[in-house]
C-alpha cells in the first residue's frame, strides 16, 4: 500500500475537463451515466451527493462518488485507474467514503463485468452479498425481509410474494428517490388503518395473487 495517498473531496465542477478526464471510465459500465451525473451529482453536489479523489503525488490515482442523506447511505461510483492499482488506493478510497457516510455497510453500486475485481474488497470491508440472487442463495429458504433502497426494491418486485407499504400524505419537494411502478393488478390489495395528526399515512398490505414466490420486500 502506497504511503503517499491522500483523498480530497471535490467542491465544484466546472466545465466538462473533469468528467471527461475522470468519469469516462464509468460511461461503458453504466448505460447513461453521463446524463445521470449531470442531473443526479452535480446539482446535489456537497449536500447529498459528494465525489472524492485519491492523489499520489501529482496524480489523480481513483474516484469515488457517494449519496449520503438519511433515506439512503450508498457508495455509487468507486474507480482505481489502471496505473495505481495494488497500491491501496481503493482501500483509501472505500474507508474514507464508510467515515464520511457514518456507515460500515452502506449500499454498493458494482457493474456486473466488474465484480471478481471488486471481490477483495467486499472480503475485506466484510460486505455481506454482490447481488439480491446470492442474497437469496445465502438465506437457503428462509423468509427475506427487503427494505430498499429503489434499484433493491425494483429487483426484487419480480419475485416478491408479500409487501407492506407505508404511504405518507406528503408532498417533498426536489424528490429524486421513488418505490418503483408495479402492476397493482398481479396483488390483492389490504388498506389498513389510517394514522397520523399532522401528517397521515396508510399502511398498506399487497399479496401477490399467484404466490409464486415466497420472499419479503
Amino acid at each position: 500500500m502506497s504511503d503517499g495517498i491522500k483523498i480530497f473531496s471535490l467542491e465544484t465542477i466546472s466545465g466538462d475537463s473533469l468528467l471527461n478526464a475522470y468519469l469516462d471510465v464509468f460511461t461503458r459500465f453504466y448505460p447513461d451515466f453521463d446524463e445521470w451525473f449531470m442531473r443526479k451529482v452535480v446539482p446535489n453536489l456537497g449536500v447529498t451527493r459528494e465525489i472524492f479523489l485519491a492523489k499520489i503525488g501529482k496524480d489523480i490515482a481513483g474516484i469515488c462518488i457517494i449519496k449520503n442523506c438519511e433515506q439512503e447511505k450508498k457508495i455509487c461510483s468507486l474507480r482505481v485507474f489502471e496505473p495505481y492499482r495494488g497500491q491501496g488506493v481503493g482501500t483509501a478510497l472505500v474507508k474514507h467514503a464508510l467515515d464520511v457516510l457514518k456507515d460500515d455497510y452502506p449500499l454498493v453500486t458494482v457493474p456486473e463485468e466488474s465484480l471478481t475485481q471488486y471481490k477483495p474488497f467486499f472480503r475485506k470491508f466484510k460486505f455481506s452479498v454482490k447481488s439480491l440472487e446470492d442474497a437469496l442463495l445465502l438465506a437457503k429458504g428462509r423468509d427475506v425481509y427487503i427494505s430498499g433502497g429503489y434499484g433493491l426494491f425494483k429487483e426484487a418486485l419480480q419475485i416478491v410474494d408479500k409487501m407492506y407499504i407505508t404511504e405518507v400524505d406528503l408532498n417533498i419537494e426536489d424528490g429524486d428517490t421513488f418505490f418503483p411502478e408495479f402492476d397493482i393488478n398481479d396483488f390483492e390489495v389490504l388498506i389498513g388503518e389510517t394514522l397520523g395528526e399532522e401528517v397521515k399515512y396508510t399502511r398498506t398490505f399487497y399479496v401477490r395473487k399467484n404466490e409464486l414466490s415466497r420472499f419479503w420486500i
